[in-house]
Order: C-alpha cells, then sequence, then structure tokens
C-alpha cells in the first residue's frame, strides 16, 4: 500500500506505478478478489483525484491571475475587435478558474471525508459484527481497495465498491 501512498501524493512517479503492478500481480497468485456488481466511484471523485492537490492548486491560480490580467488588460485596451476577444478570454477563464477552484476544493473535502485502505493480509475474513466472536461474512485478499466507514476499538467497518460492509481488524488494513 505505500506504492499507492506515493502515487497519492505524486501521480508521475513511473517506478511506483511499475513497482504496485509487480505487487498486485504477486498478491493475484494468492487469490484475486472477485466484487459482484462492481460500482464506479461517482464523477466528481474521479474528478477531484485525477490530479494531485499540488497541481490543482497551480492549476487554480495560473487560470485566476491570467483572468485577473485580461480583465486588467480590459480597462487599458482601446474599443474594438481586440477588445472583444480580449472579454471574451476573460470570461471563459473566470469559468475556468472557478471550476478548477471547485476541483480544488472539493479535493480537500474528499482528503478529509473519504477514507480508503488496503487489505493487507493473504487472505482476512470480514465479520458481520466487530469482534473476534462475530460470525464471517466473507473474505478478502491482499490488495483489494475498501472504504474505511467508522471504528470500533479494534475493529473498523469497511465497504466495498458493490456496497457490501462488514468489520476487519485494524491490523489487517492499510490506511491511505
Amino acid at each position: 500500500f505505500e506504492y499507492e501512498r506515493a502515487l497519492q501524493l505524486d501521480p508521475d512517479q513511473a517506478d511506483a506505478r511499475r513497482n504496485l503492478a509487480a505487487a498486485r500481480q504477486a498478491a493475484e497468485r494468492f487469490g484475486k478478489d472477485r466484487v459482484e456488481g462492481t460500482l464506479r466511484d461517482p464523477f466528481w471523485v474521479r474528478a477531484v483525484t485525477s490530479m494531485t492537490r499540488a497541481h490543482l492548486l497551480w492549476l487554480f491560480l495560473a487560470v485566476y491571475y491570467l483572468c485577473f490580467a485580461a480583465v486588467i488588460a480590459l480597462r487599458y485596451v482601446p474599443p474594438s475587435l481586440k477588445r472583444a476577444a480580449l472579454g471574451t478570454a476573460a470570461a471563459f477563464l473566470g469559468l475556468a478558474a472557478a471550476l478548477a477552484g471547485t476541483l480544488f476544493f472539493g479535493r480537500l473535502a474528499y482528503e478529509r471525508l473519504v477514507h480508503v485502505g488496503v487489505v493487507l493480509p493473504d487472505e482476512v475474513a470480514v465479520k458481520d459484527g466487530p469482534g473476534p466472536g462475530s460470525r464471517g461474512a466473507f473474505e478478502l485478499h491482499a490488495g483489494l481497495k475498501v472504504r474505511l466507514l467508522e471504528q470500533d476499538q479494534e475493529w473498523i467497518r469497511v465497504r466495498l465498491q458493490n456496497g457490501l460492509e462488514g468489520w476487519m481488524r485494524e491490523a489487517d488494513l492499510g490506511k491511505l
């Protein structure tokens, strides 16, 4: 799960991407989880996680300052066809700045509200409730990403991509 964390920090790391692929192939030898009815992440999650927080911030700042510069240039350009084009560019840059700002603040909210983990052991039983006496619901294998919902002492309730939920020991998860 360290490769996943490294790619979250910098998605352009080719070594981490290659090592993650190799680790996933090795984990598949032990067993592969087939999640029935897998749902894709919502569009807003895919949009805000497509770039790092730093990239989104730089994009927002660049577009914002370009928009600001276009508005200032509008003040000093004499009325003509160039002024109309500059006004249109300023409007589009303003919309782009609003979109980039929304993506940046969406990324901040996602990092604060949505917690993800990776199953660490080769095979782990997910239980119906917290505690060792609870009945086993299903099994998961190493490398599967799960969403972390709540914690009860050393147990964490997880949700799979298809909505299936259960409890696992905290020690069996690597938090991203």
